[in-house]
């Protein structure tokens, strides 16, 4: 047996797992999960399938490790399990769209995606343009979003959910390039303008490192309708995440105890605003 055969069977094994484990996707998402896994053998894989999830569709790349990882978290972990019923959400980070599906699923009436990468950003837009439900609302940006909103240089990594605006060690970058930004507070005073819910503003930040410069440079008024914030934290960028915590606490979101999970060097972190 080639060793190229034996790395697919892996995955194929793999993802066939997942389609048993992944409940909340539904069951024709499921199979199309385990459909999934058999694109994992083929000689030539297709690297795009299609997720049926709620009302829509997502989409990933079904043969690579990457992409699954990032499945696997939120929909078989439910790492990001929240009450988003009628919620407006933020997904900075949002890569090609999974969990931005996810929170539409469970109800959430306004998504706003942000991803500043193409590839990702090209499947991201295809998972936004096939949520059609009633009342529901999904808005896609090309870009990334930074404290101070300026064009940025982005690391393109070798796999699809590393990407990002700052050097990480241990992460093989293919190239560089230019990518538009938009600020923090302005993403929020968007989100503020298309919403009328009152019980505030969901953000989730996964942001590969950026999530730092975010946090703790952007104005204190940028915060002030954030209900809850689900932050991924990496370590290994040297930023202080206890600061980060201070800060947040300060403008009146407060870890929430029993919420954290962590993972080697990162860490996956839940804020919530007693009242706002």
């Amino acid at each position: 047996m080639s060793m190229e055969f034996s790395k697919k069977g892996a995955l194929a094994f793999r993802v066939a797992g997942l389609s048993v484990r992944s409940s909340a996707i539904g069951p024709m998402g499921r199979l199309d999960v385990l459909s999934a896994a058999v694109d994992c053998l083929r000689s030539t894989c297709r690297h795009e399938r299609s997720i049926r999830v709620g009302d829509g569709t997502m989409y990933l790349d079904p043969c690579h490790d990457s992409d699954w990882n990032v499945f696997e978290d939120i929909f078989v972990r439910l790492h990001y399990q929240c009450d988003f019923a009628g919620r407006c959400v933020i997904d900075v980070g949002a890569h090609k769209g999974l969990f931005s599906a996810f929170a539409l699923s469970r109800g959430a009436s306004l998504c706003l995606a942000y991803e500043p990468e193409p590839n990702n950003f090209a499947l991201l837009a295809k998972t936004r343009s096939s949520f059609h439900g009633a009342g529901t609302q999904f808005r896609a940006y090309p870009l990334a979003v930074t404290a101070d909103g300026e064009a940025a240089e982005l690391k393109v990594a070798e796999y699809s959910s590393s990407h990002s605006l700052v050097i990480r060690p241990n992460r093989r970058v293919v190239s560089c390039i230019t990518v538009q930004a938009t600020s923090f507070s302005d993403v929020l005073a968007q989100a503020r303008t298309e919403t009328h819910a009152m019980s505030g503003i969901l953000v989730k930040i996964d942001a590969e490192g950026s999530e730092f410069d975010i946090l703790l440079h952007s104005p204190s008024h940028a915060f002030a309708f954030v209900s809850e914030a689900i932050v991924e934290f990496h370590g290994d960028v040297g930023g202080d995440r206890e600061e980060v915590v201070s800060r947040l606490s300060s403008l009146g979101l407060h870890l929430t105890p029993g919420a954290t999970i962590a993972d080697g060097t990162h860490s996956l972190m839940l804020f919530r605003r007693s009242s706002i």
